[in-house]
């Protein structure tokens, strides 16, 4: 019968759709794809021997709870909300994943040297990323850190991809670069000299970058809304 027919082509279209979930999971590399989320707003930041900040992997704020949940779905690892502080009127609209040993496996991606220190003395180092070493890494690695940097900073536009970032021009070269080497078309590239100074990128992906940038986005909308 019509109905019959229907549920079928219905299970294997679900079927089918699963399947192809689950090769993009596979695909992506626990590693690589929180480095990708990494905003590096200035360069990274590294608290070295903070009381309380020393094992920060990552901070996201409540309004983008679809990023949240799309990178504990990844990783297996729980953000928690942040605590109030006295000093921090906003602290608790923030949440944090921390991981020492995940941040560990993340320095090494970065060329790290002494910043400066906050208020209370604690050191601060900043990080510039190592574009070289994601460069050599596997194509699966680098379609990994695409697909972390497009759930934080992509959009989709016009039948065009968009990923932008703010004050972070190393990190920026070399997405462009990682863009080109996964077969991408670059567009244009825009530079907004402002407070902060915001760069764009606006390209075309290859069929199998699109697949994987379209299941970012659509997971991160589908797991937003079931908060």
């Amino acid at each position: 019968s019509v109905g019959k027919h229907y549920k079928m082509k219905r299970a294997i279209l679900v079927t089918a759709l699963l399947i192809v979930n689950l090769t993009l999971l596979g695909q992506i590399d626990e590693t690589y794809f929180l480095l990708g989320a990494q905003r590096d707003y200035l360069g990274r930041t590294f608290f070295k021997n903070h009381p309380t900040l020393s094992d920060l992997v990552l901070q996201i704020h409540e309004d983008n709870s679809g990023e949240i949940k799309r990178i504990e779905e990844i990783t297996g690892l729980k953000f928690y909300r942040n605590e109030p502080q006295n000093e921090c009127i906003n602290c608790k609209e923030f949440f944090e994943l921390r991981s020492a040993q995940i941040l560990k496996k993340l320095s090494s991606f970065y060329s790290i040297k002494r910043w400066s220190v906050d208020d209370l003395g604690n050191r601060l180092d900043k990080g510039r990323i190592k574009c070289k070493k994601i460069l050599s890494s596997t194509k699966n690695q680098k379609m990994s850190f695409l697909a972390g940097q497009f759930l934080i900073s992509g959009s989709i536009a016009d039948n065009s991809y968009k990923i932008s970032l703010s004050n972070s021009p190393i990190r920026f070269e070399c997405l462009c670069e990682i863009l080109k080497e996964l077969d991408c078309s670059i567009i244009t590239k825009e530079f907004h000299y402002r407070i902060p100074n915001v760069h764009n990128v606006f390209f075309l992906p290859s069929d199998g970058v699109k697949e994987l940038l379209d299941n970012e986005i659509e997971k991160r909308n589908t797991l937003a809304i079931k908060t």
